[in-house]
């Protein structure tokens, strides 16, 4: 009987690693040819000010919900197209504001 277990069960596993590796709704990488549209995800505050200047609003982590080493402070800068989400010091994600802007979507995840 543990036979007809593993075909269902590798199958399952496929669809969760796919499902991993796939982006957030939302968020938008540039294509590796073309000039970086907006901060990818492993950045540091210090680069994408450098290389995006100032946002237009920083919104700091809610209190309430940033307490200790498993709620880490998410911090957003917002930019006139996209929001940059940090965690600490560090962006997490880049969602932009209207999707058409946004540059076409990579098949492999954004990493700086």
């Amino acid at each position: 009987m543990s036979k007809h277990f593993g075909l269902p069960l590798a199958s399952l596993l496929l669809c969760a690693v796919t499902i991993a590796l796939l982006p957030a709704p939302g968020v938008y990488a540039a294509s590796s040819g073309a000039a970086q549209a907006s901060p990818s995800r492993g950045m540091t505050m210090a680069e994408v000010r450098a290389r995006f200047g100032d946002p237009q609003r920083i919104m700091p982590p809610d209190p309430a919900t940033a307490q200790g080493p498993l709620k880490p402070p998410i911090i957003r800068w917002v930019y006139p197209d996209y929001t940059v989400y940090f965690e600490r010091s560090i962006v997490i994600h880049t969602v932009w504001t209207d999707p058409r802007k946004a540059p076409p979507l990579t098949t492999t995840p954004a990493v700086g």
